[in-house]
């Protein structure tokens, strides 16, 4: 099946979930010995998790963290601290499970998979995915970062990566990301999407001065003038001044969708991502699951636009999915009340009434 048909299929295959187990999981709640709505957006969430799942006990305990790995081109414009080599090196660290996000993996016992999805070179080790489209993106500054067949191939590999972690029994998804310079070119997607100046949009991503956000500004204003991305039709803005990671990841939101696994948010990058695959499918919305607010100004349009308010806000900036990974241990902590919490008739206080 070619990539267009296959995210077209996808898109058909997406179901708003069942509200009825929604209710059913907050009925639990609030019958449980607590105030009503206690614990809040954790309440909020497990129900939500129920209705995706279509069930009243809600199973998180296979959590999987897919890694989209690919250079851009616009490195080569001085966005960012460090050289594009950096990606590959970081990605063959996440496969013998040496970074940041791994160890949290390991901590939550998740599992994590670092796929190439537009490396400039192969990665080369044992434990990458190999699902390269190209090479590397394009430097958007001076052209389109990729084609828009090369971005539903991207897609569409975010899809059937999904489609075999279901087969393997994965029951809540982490997109996450690794890409030097990729917050240049998601803060490219926003100005876009949004009819936002660079100025507002650019942030020091993974630590830039502030005489590098500036001259980051202007990279993104030549891109957008160079490349005349229109905002009303979303891939052509993805193909031009994304990459090849937002595409693959856009494709794990939208297949997590189709397959009915919740899928976290972490920060810009993958918020764009969920953003993108809103637009392409609307009732994707309801599979999202908002873990982390970053520090780029553009993750906080995203998440506006999308409606969704992270619990966590940390002032993180490192990306791999991180931010989204600290919630799984506080969605692990409220379920465990959720199952075993007495009743308010097993505990000797009457239940509360609702006030509203």
């Amino acid at each position: 099946m070619d990539s267009l048909t296959l995210m077209e299929a996808t898109i058909r295959q997406i179901r708003p979930p069942q509200d009825a187990f929604r209710r059913r999981c907050q009925a639990r709640w609030d019958s449980l010995c607590k105030p009503i709505h206690g614990l809040g957006a954790l309440e909020d969430l497990v129900s939500q998790i129920g209705a995706i799942q279509q069930t009243e006990q809600p199973d998180i305990s296979r959590a999987e963290i897919v890694i989209m790995g690919a250079d851009n081109g616009v490195v080569a414009e001085g966005v960012s601290q460090c050289g594009s080599e950096v990606t590959a090196q970081v990605l063959r660290n996440m496969a013998r499970g040496d970074s940041t996000v791994c160890q949290m993996a390991r901590f939550r016992q998740a599992e994590v998979i670092a796929v190439d999805i537009g490396l400039n070179e192969p990665a080369e080790s044992p434990g990458v995915l190999n699902r390269a489209v190209r090479r590397g993106s394009g430097d958007i500054r001076t052209g389109p970062a990729m084609s828009r067949q090369e971005t539903l191939q991207a897609i569409g590999e975010g899809i059937r990566i999904v489609q075999k972690r279901k087969a393997q029994g994965c029951q809540i998804l982490i997109p996450g990301e690794m890409g030097i310079g990729n917050t240049t070119t998601s803060a490219a997607c926003v100005c876009a999407y949004f009819d936002k100046e660079p100025e507002k949009i650019a942030g020091p991503g993974a630590g830039l001065t502030k005489e590098g956000v500036r001259h980051k500004a202007e990279v993104i204003r030549d891109a957008l003038r160079v490349n005349r991305p229109d905002r009303g039709d979303v891939l052509d803005v993805l193909s031009k001044v994304g990459g090849l990671d937002i595409a693959g990841m856009t494709g794990l939101f939208l297949g997590s969708a189709a397959e009915g696994i919740p899928a976290i948010i972490d920060g810009l990058i993958a918020a764009l991502s969920a953003y993108i695959a809103v637009r392409l499918a609307g009732p994707v919305r309801d599979y999202l699951i908002p873990g982390h607010l970053g520090t780029e100004p553009g993750d906080r349009i995203l998440m506006e636009a999308l409606g969704l308010a992270p619990p966590l806000r940390l002032g993180m900036h490192l990306g791999e999915g991180s931010g989204a990974a600290l919630l799984l241990p506080l969605l692990d902590e409220a379920l465990y009340v959720y199952r075993n919490l007495p009743h308010f008739g097993k505990c000797g206080i009457e239940a509360y009434k609702p006030l509203c």
